[in-house]
């Protein structure tokens, strides 16, 4: 029976076994709750930095929008002036055109008032001329 008896040193190496593995457990607990409060730590930063993330694609997003609004104004502007300048440049080049279209019928005008009168002229003179001697031999004859 002796064999079978727990006797008081081997209590006592049990309860230090257990005091030993008590100890053991509370390092591993503290361990446990620095992990987490760690990962605590790290999760805040992600949220953080997600929210932060978020807020930036936002502001990216809405700056661009308002960068494609403006430059669309600013097109539709430009091609409002484009259209009005060249719709000017298109009435000037043809009130230019329309002068010198006038010039120059007048011009030909008169250059062909020019040529009639001598044209005339010449034909009138002629025709005096053939009524001259048309008068001369019918009223003065010619006697052989």
């Amino acid at each position: 029976m002796a064999m079978n008896a727990i006797t008081e040193v081997d209590l006592r190496e049990i309860r230090d076994l257990i005091l030993s593995l008590d100890r053991k457990i509370e390092s591993v607990d503290k361990k446990v709750e620095v992990s987490l409060v760690h990962i605590d730590g790290l999760e805040k930063q992600i949220t953080d930095t997600r929210i932060s993330l978020e807020k930036q694609i936002t502001d990216t997003r809405t700056s661009l929008e308002k960068q494609v609004i403006e430059t669309r104004s600013s097109l539709e502007k430009q091609v409002i002036e484009t259209r009005s300048s060249l719709e000017k440049q298109i009435a000037d080049t043809r009130t230019s055109l329309e002068k010198q279209i006038s010039e120059n019928r007048v011009s030909l005008d008169n250059r062909l008032n020019i040529t009639t009168i001598g044209f005339l002229s010449i034909v009138g003179i002629l025709v005096t001329g053939m009524l001259g001697f048309i008068g001369k031999v019918v009223f003065f004859p010619t006697q052989v």
